[in-house]
């Protein structure tokens, strides 16, 4: 049984998959598994705080992780490490 993802989840999920290379929004889509309603108000919060930055080529939108979503993810992986291994909690 798969667990309800919290935002700051679904926020990782969405960076590691820009981070990947899959920054075309079908990919990120299938990836998180999230509405592409829900994906609008993510990619908006996520550029507001200078994560990333979307890309408009014609119909076509795309994402670029910027140095602040790198340093979320690096961050995230760390505290999710000392969760598991200090408290044995799985994120």
């Amino acid at each position: 049984m798969r667990k309800n993802r919290n935002e700051i989840q679904i926020m990782y999920e969405f960076l590691s998959c820009i981070n990947d290379g899959e920054n075309q929004v079908s990919s990120i889509l299938r990836k998180v598994n999230i509405t592409y309603t829900r994906m609008g108000e993510i990619s908006k919060y996520l550029e507001e705080r200078g994560m990333i930055k979307t890309i408009q080529n014609g119909e076509k939108t795309s994402f670029e992780i910027q140095q602040k979503g790198r340093e979320f993810l690096e961050e995230y992986k760390s505290f999710k490490k000392m969760m598991e291994k200090v408290y044995g909690l799985k994120i």
